[in-house]
């Protein structure tokens, strides 16, 4: 050793102590979890020596001499003969210093074809290429080698167990090639062979794959290589999945039938991760090498051969046709345990190492069914490490409703008849304490599931023990938690416990029963800890330490607790039986720190709640620190499930866990009112429609601040809301036109602007808004709904963040002041925020200011609205002028974006958001005084000025509802019929509203979708215009309808879902309501009837251009 090298020495802890933990864990997890995922194995000892051997050093681009390939492994291993060989006559490398090379490649060129020769073929007669680096590029290497781009390739559909490479069209097989897909009998769920066979003469295919990825049957190697030569194509057989079990000779061994067989190296072989291709022909052997090298892939792993070398040894010899037949075994009694507990296997069971679920015999309350990706999570969190995997049946690769597992790995460490048993029961025991339901997603529901706590942590403890049962070749220390959960091992122990990351204060304001969000840093209170069923789990004092970590110390149950709260950061436990849909904010870092100092007392003086703003002294904006004292509240008939003054602030919250259990005992409190809007207050929106009229103003009609420059720019004005507002300029249709080819600007400053700022404005609008607020970054907006506790929609809106607690809200100006009465009695906790819990109120509202920013109190915060919409708008807005950041700014806004900006000498909140489909779109949010002369200024520039009417038209094409008809209204709609349940969260734990839009959804049949009238010239149709189907049945009703950018009638209504498909054929009775009733007896000839007029039913939105 010299101090003058540069050779690093030292071990990788030494070197880089960050990755050798990563290894540590790694290693950890492998030896700690069952893995029965089919794919994988664990490399032998030796393997994995050889694997990072000196081999991995250099390169060897080329190949060895072609004469050894039909040399003997002890002819191969003949250094005298082989070395002064290598120095004489040189290789086919492009690289020196690899003579060991050469003898490495060799061997293991020679040690495959002697395990692998068969149907009457020796080693000499095959010809072994070990260079691919995975089973990809083997495959993408056969495919250049035989074809041309363009051929027709035939292989087994992936969603029904082939693999990417046999023509997924996400693949480079797919997209190069013609492929066409051969897939099971729908009856029996096995190959025809018949099938594959007409198949093939029909499209008469270049190659045919046989092998599969999750097709749990042996291969019927004659019957493809009969189907193959009957078409004139190449067999390719890939048997990378059944490599071991081939070496062993318990599954049909293709080589000497295909003309190119394929296997990867590290799944039932227990290899290294690469792949082998093997021909007998030698006039395809020189084709499949070129494509691999130079073709596919450059310099070979060395390394990889020389692990290779290793485990095709092993492979030769008895134990490893044991540890095969074992591995057999073990998932024919897999197979038979899970189908004896009532879980379906596709395909019928399996004779091969893998084996499959169908998870959908797992369903739920509302006949949601578990997904294989919810099945294969909730399996890993108790250390069963399967993959989820599509089955026949499903629509896409990216759906899957299955699970797949092998028994290679565990097989590997020893599990035999007694051990699988267990494992199968603990399968099925977890897989059916799932609870699976949907959560409605922007395209389709997306599939959700939640477990019972106890089943999670029975799975957990029952896999750690059988674990820790069988072998394993590794031994390091497993860490505790985050990496591996400990078991409950300090029962009735007092703990200190932290609770830490950024939505810690959420997490635990939803876990805890006190008001956690009340705390300053360094305060602390009494609270509980609730079992689902409202009983005590554990009590004691929570401490805010920070905004991001705070303390408990708990007694009682406190090693479930902890369990317990780390159960709910994953997110995947149930703790509200009335709500499967509910999930805490997160994740947090939940950490037991030891014992408690001091044992908590559950009767500690109580941290009392701030009171609400109602109880304060008149003209008080917020609590005074003097109004904090020790106010205790008994509860009534009962207590907390342990006889103790219960932690303060618990009854100022709607929500916590806990609060629907059997066991809870609610606070005695009078019964709060529903909200009653004062009608005189509310105009409903209208629909407004070219000649429509809007009726008679019940009240004084209101300006806004550019009425005088609609009159001077010639509108049409008309009453809307209870303002004077322009319907049109020149035309609905040139208006229209121009906010889908240039732009067009709108007076929105009627619709109202609210802001909320101060500590607390985000929980408060996550309370009583369907949307995450929580979620909401800062410089973004999101569209939400105000639901009454009945579900139905108060009010659409707008949500914009401005920073971390402020944010603007813009409501439509006919519900303008029926939301602002709502939102102050809702701060005031005046109004009934849930039926179930009639005396609950919000919390933490005397901690922030809700302010009506078109007030003139409010002075330069003032703001009103107006909208600039269509492709040109961008190019408009910079035109204003402005300093290159605040340009720059606009021009990164993304969609839903929001910022502050100048431009020219308008102070500005611009957002990227509108209600006519554009996405260049911007909401312009200006001071009052100096609104007109922006939208003048616009308007100069050539934007078009548009009305009321062409805003209604543009929102209907683009599918958008309005207040009034796709939602609230007569018909009662709430935002999941007209289209919107995306934007209904219903994994928050509490909204306003929650519990009855749950109940509605489970009984809804109906949903909006979009028309277009089939005839070009068609009377249009109106609101309440009933629609029929062929039979002459009404299935629906019209919400809206306005004339679209090609001039037909494009309208929206409520439909009974059967009849949304787009494409289906109905007819409207359009202006059913001006229509004069009709005596059918009486009609003679010359006489009209009303007919209906035919439609189509569109996509609920349309495609963006």
């Amino acid at each position: 050793m010299t101090s003058k090298d540069f050779l690093f020495r030292g071990s990788v802890e030494e070197l880089d102590s960050e990755v050798a933990e990563l290894i540590r864990h790694e290693t950890a997890r492998q030896q700690e979890k069952l893995i029965l995922i089919p794919s994988e194995s664990t490399v032998p000892y030796a393997v994995r020596h050889a694997i990072s051997s000196p081999f991995h050093n250099i390169y060897a681009e080329g190949y060895p001499l072609d004469n050894s390939r039909k040399m003997t492994q002890s002819q191969i291993l003949d250094y005298e003969q082989r070395l002064p060989e290598f120095r004489r006559n040189a290789d086919q490398r492009y690289y020196k210093g690899a003579e060991y090379a050469n003898i490495l490649e060799s061997l293991a060129r020679r040690r495959t074809a002697e395990l692998f020769a068969s149907n009457g073929l020796g080693a000499d007669d095959l010809y072994v290429n070990v260079q691919p680096l995975s089973g990809a590029p083997a495959n993408n290497a056969v495919y250049s080698a035989l074809l041309n781009l363009g051929d027709t390739v035939m292989g087994m559909d992936l969603i029904m167990g082939g693999h990417l490479t046999h023509g997924s069209p996400v693949n480079r097989s797919g997209i190069n090639y013609n492929i066409v897909s051969y897939s099971i009998d729908p009856e029996s769920e096995r190959l025809d062979y018949d099938q594959i066979r007409d198949l093939a003469r029909e499209h008469r295919p270049r190659l045919i794959i046989g092998g599969f990825s999750s097709y749990p049957f042996t291969a019927d190697w004659n019957a493809f290589r009969s189907i193959a030569d009957e078409v004139g194509a190449y067999l390719l057989a890939d048997v990378a999945h059944v490599a071991g079990l081939i070496a062993a000779g318990l599954y049909p061994n293709p080589v000497g039938i295909a003309d190119v067989v394929s296997f990867t190296t590290h799944k039932t072989l227990n290899g290294p991760r690469g792949a082998v291709l093997i021909s007998h022909r030698r006039d395809l052997s020189r084709k499949l090498d070129r494509a691999v090298f130079p073709g596919e892939q450059g310099g070979p792993h060395i390394n990889t051969m020389a692990g290779l070398a290793v485990v095709l040894r092993i492979a030769s010899g008895k134990q490893f046709r044991q540890l095969q037949k074992r591995t057999l075994d073990n998932a024919l009694r897999l197979a038979a345990k899970l189908e004896s507990r009532g879980l379906r296997l596709p395909y019928g069971g399996t004779d091969t190492h893998l084996l499959l679920v169908d998870c959908k015999s797992i369903t739920g309350r509302d006949g949601a069914v578990l997904s294989g990706d919810m099945a294969a999570r909730i399996l890993d969190l108790a250390g069963i490490v399967v993959n989820r995997q599509t089955i026949p049946g499903d629509a896409s690769a990216l759906r899957p409703s299955g699970i797949r597992l092998g028994t290679t790995w565990v097989s590997q460490r020893g599990m035999g008849a007694s051990e699988i048993d267990t494992l199968g029961d603990i399968i099925a025991d977890l897989l059916q304490a799932c609870a699976p339901f949907n959560l409605t997603g922007r395209i389709r529901p997306l599939p959700r599931a939640k477990v019972d706590f106890d089943a999670l942590q029975s799975a957990r403890k029952r896999a750690r023990q059988l674990s820790a049962n069988i072998g394993i070749d590794t031994d390091v220390r497993a860490d505790g938690y985050p990496h591996f959960c400990a078991g409950e091992e300090n029962a009735g122990a007092a703990l200190q416990v932290s609770v830490e990351g950024a939505a810690a204060r959420d997490f635990l304001q939803i876990a805890a029963t006190s008001d956690v969000a009340a705390l300053d840093d360094g305060e602390s209170q009494p609270t509980r800890l609730l079992e689902k069923d409202g009983s005590v789990m554990a009590s004691g004092e929570v401490t805010r330490v920070s905004s991001s970590e705070y303390r408990l110390n708990i007694a009682g149950r406190s090693d479930r607790a902890v369990a317990w709260l780390r159960a709910l950061s994953d997110g995947f436990v149930l703790f509200d039986d009335e709500d499967l849909h509910a999930k805490l904010p997160g994740p947090v870092a939940i950490k037991a720190l030891g014992e408690a100092e001091q044992t908590p007392s559950p009767t500690a003086s109580v941290y009392a709640a701030r009171p609400f703003p109602s109880e304060l002294e008149k003209g008080s904006s917020k609590s005074p620190l003097s109004s904090l004292g020790s106010r205790r509240h008994r509860p009534a008939g009962g207590d907390l499930g342990g006889g103790e003054t219960p932690a303060a602030g618990y009854d100022r919250k709607a929500y916590h866990i806990g609060i629907n259990g059997e066991n809870f005992h609610a606070l005695q409190a009078d019964d709060l009112p529903k909200f009653v809007p004062d009608i005189a207050a509310v105009d409903m929106d209208g629909s407004v429609s070219a000649g429509q009229s809007l009726g008679a103003p019940t009240r004084p009609l209101k300006e806004t601040p550019l009425h005088s420059l609609h009159l001077e720019l010639g509108a049409k004005m008309a009453p809307f809301a209870g303002y004077d507002m322009p319907l049109w300029y020149k035309s609905v249709s040139e208006e229209h036109a121009a906010v889908r080819n240039d732009a067009g600007v709108f007076d929105v400053a009627h619709m109202g602007v609210f802001d909320l700022r101060g500590r607390g404005a985000e929980a408060f609008l996550d309370q009583v808004a369907t949307n995450d607020v929580r979620r909401l970054k800062v410089g973004a907006s999101h569209y939400s709904y105000l639901l009454d506790v009945d579900g139905i929609p108060l009010d659409d809106l707008m949500i914009y963040r401005l920073a971390d607690e402020h944010f603007l809200a813009v409501v439509n100006a006919s519900n303008n002041d029926k939301n602002w009465a709502w939102l102050n009695a809702l701060i005031a906790g005046e109004v009934l925020i849930d039926p179930l819990h009639s005396s609950r109120r919000i919390g933490g509202t005397d901690r922030f200011e809700l302010r009506d920013l078109r007030l003139e109190q409010w002075r330069a915060d003032r703001r009103v609205d107006i909208a600039l919409q269509g492709p040109k708008s961008l190019n408009y807005l910079l035109q204003l002028g402005g300093s290159d950041v605040d340009k720059n700014t606009i021009k990164r806004l993304k969609w839903a974006g929001v910022a502050r900006v100048t431009l020219g000498e308008f102070d500005l909140i611009v957002s990227r958001t509108g209600y006519t489909g554009e996405r260049i779109a911007y909401e312009l949010f200006a001071h009052p005084e100096r609104a007109s002369e922006l939208f003048r200024r616009l308007v100069d520039m050539g934007v078009t000025p548009c009305g009321l009417a062409a805003r209604d038209s543009l929102r209907t094409e683009a599918g958008l509802p309005l207040y009034g008809f796709e939602l609230a209204g007569d018909l009662n709609l709430n935002p999941a019929e007209a289209g919107f349940g995306a934007y209904v969260k219903l994994y928050k734990p509490f909204f306003v509203g929650k519990r009855a839009f749950i109940a509605h959804e489970a009984r809804r049949k109906t949903q909006v979708s979009r028309f277009r009238l089939d005839a070009k010239g068609a009377r249009p149709a109106h609101y309440g215009d009933p629609i029929v189907n062929a039979r002459g049945r009404v299935v629906g009703t019209v919400t809206s309808c306005n004339t679209d950018s090609d001039g037909y009638q494009l309208g929206q209504a409520l439909l009974d879902r059967g009849f949304r498909k787009p494409g289906t054929q109905l007819a409207v009775f359009a202006s059913a309501g001006r229509a004069k009733p009709v005596d059918v007896g009486s009609l003679r000839l010359g006489k009209r009837v009303t007919l209906p007029q035919p439609l189509t039913i569109l996509s609920r939105f349309p495609k963006r251009k």
